[in-house]
């Protein structure tokens, strides 16, 4: 009989070991589980926060670039628009030499600035692909603000070149040839002051959107 409470004794207490062993088993694992997939939350995470980083990085990197380039094209529109004003204070004057030669610096500049509106755009259009929604509206007036620029400039140098033929014709004389060229020149004039005042109304846009006045 005693052998046999011994025996039972033994069992029972290897039965509670196994019990105990296999809880803490099973603990052991849960919290390993538990622990690899607190990894793979973290792991997701910093995968998310490194993809928002870089699309703000790319973001940031391709606005600045476009920014500088609409600002070397400005500063190249306004030469442009200068020589094509002095082109017409010329040939008011008669003075069809000095019109000739500020024709064809308005001409250079126009196609200048129009390259460089361009190269602008295309920097635009790739911000485009990493903008958040907070920037979609600004990044739009931009975009549109650079599309009426390239019309704008493009017409402009179209109108400088039709001033420098007739300039070419006034001094050879040929008044009616010259008359033809600045029917053409004309013709642009209002395509021109339409891609401006659209030009204007998308620089409005903007100014508004950074609360600026004026």
């Amino acid at each position: 009989m005693r052998r046999d409470g011994r025996e039972n004794m033994l069992l029972i207490s290897g039965m509670v070991v196994l019990i105990l062993s296999a809880a803490a088993v099973s603990y052991m694992v849960a919290s390993y589980q538990n622990s690899l997939k607190m990894k793979e939350v973290q792991v997701i995470y910093e995968y998310k926060i490194e993809t928002i980083s870089t699309q703000a990085e790319k973001f940031g990197d391709n606005l600045s670039k476009a920014l500088t380039y609409l600002d070397i094209a400005r500063y190249n529109l306004e030469e442009a628009k200068f020589n094509l004003d002095k082109s017409l204070f010329w040939m008011e004057e008669e003075e069809y030499a000095e019109m000739n030669t500020s024709s064809s610096n308005a001409a250079y500049y126009f196609k200048r600035a129009n390259t460089i509106f361009g190269k602008a755009l295309d920097f635009l259009l790739i911000s485009k692909n990493f903008t958040v929604e907070n920037y979609k509206k600004i990044l739009e007036y931009y975009i549109n603000y650079t599309n009426s620029a390239l019309n704008l400039t493009k017409t402009g140098e179209l109108m400088s070149i039709h001033l420098n033929n007739a300039s070419h014709y006034l001094l050879s004389g040929a008044a009616d040839d010259a008359d033809a060229e600045f029917q053409k020149f004309s013709m642009l004039q209002g395509i021109y002051n339409e891609w401006y005042q659209e030009m204007e109304d998308n620089l409005i846009k903007i100014k508004t959107f950074y609360g600026i006045r004026g």
